[in-house]
Order: structure tokens, then C-alpha cells, then sequence
């Protein structure tokens, strides 16, 4: 399981009310892995009518069309007034929309966390403590 994944499984006061993909199959799996949970082939159909706490944005960067949709996606959460963002690698398609991404967060209020590596996982962190404390000798 992704640690994205592992990340939002339900359990522990979280539980998934909704998701969205314009792919049937992935909103059937959806369904089927959340129980009771609504999927829609439209995001903003799915933003403008769920009461959400967070949102993981997890499609492509760019579009077909060139529409940098995790731009557009992450200022429309926060837009809504959904606390917490999380927004997959790459975050942005340019750094026009990661500046528009981060000055609409603070100035909303949103938690705003790009998962772009996988630092938090138990072997990245038991590795970062081994250079820390010498381990793996003098690295350069």
C-alpha cells in the first residue's frame, strides 16, 4: 500500500465521504473500498456539494489540454473554505501556480502539504537518523 494510501485509510476519526475521477472504474473501486461513500465524475460537483475537511489532490499535474489542474483544483479547495489541502508531486506546473497555491493557503487560513517525497515514511526516517548520528560514516 502507498503511504499516500496508508495515509487516508479510514480509520482513527477518518473515514473518505466522497471521491472523484472522470473514470468509472476508479469511482466503482472507490465505492466498493468506502463504504457508503458518493463518487462523482466531476470535482467541482463533488466540492460544491460535500462538506469536506480535507482534500487530496491526486490527479495528473497537467491536463491533456495543458490546464494545470492542481493548480486549479487546490486554489477551488481553498476557495471553498476546506481546511486542509493535500496536494500530490509534481504540485505544480510552474511556479506562477505554486505562488498562487501558498499566498491563497495563508491567506485562508489552509493547511497546505505537498506530499512530493516520502520523507515520513519508517525507512526514510530510520535512514535520516543513521547520517545524523554518524552511521553510515562521512557523507558528502
Amino acid at each position: 500500500m502507498s503511504p499516500h494510501r496508508r495515509a487516508l485509510t479510514p480509520g482513527a476519526g477518518r473515514a473518505h465521504p466522497a471521491g472523484s475521477s472522470r473514470n468509472a472504474g476508479r469511482r466503482e473501486r472507490f465505492e466498493a473500498r468506502h463504504p457508503g461513500a458518493k463518487s462523482y465524475s466531476d470535482w467541482k460537483e463533488m466540492l460544491d456539494t460535500e462538506e469536506l475537511d480535507m482534500v487530496s489532490v491526486c490527479t495528473y499535474t497537467v491536463d491533456p489540454e495543458g490546464h494545470d489542474l492542481h493548480t486549479e483544483i487546490t486554489l477551488y479547495c481553498i476557495e471553498k473554505g476546506i481546511p486542509a489541502v493535500w496536494c500530490e508531486k509534481p504540485a505544480v506546473a510552474d511556479m506562477t501556480g505554486g505562488d498562487a497555491m501558498l499566498a491563497a493557503a495563508k491567506a485562508n487560513g489552509t493547511l497546505l502539504a505537498i506530499n512530493h517525497n516520502r520523507r515520513w515514511e519508517n525507512v526514510q526516517r530510520k535512514l535520516q537518523s543513521a547520517v545524523a548520528e554518524g552511521q553510515l560514516g562521512n557523507l558528502t
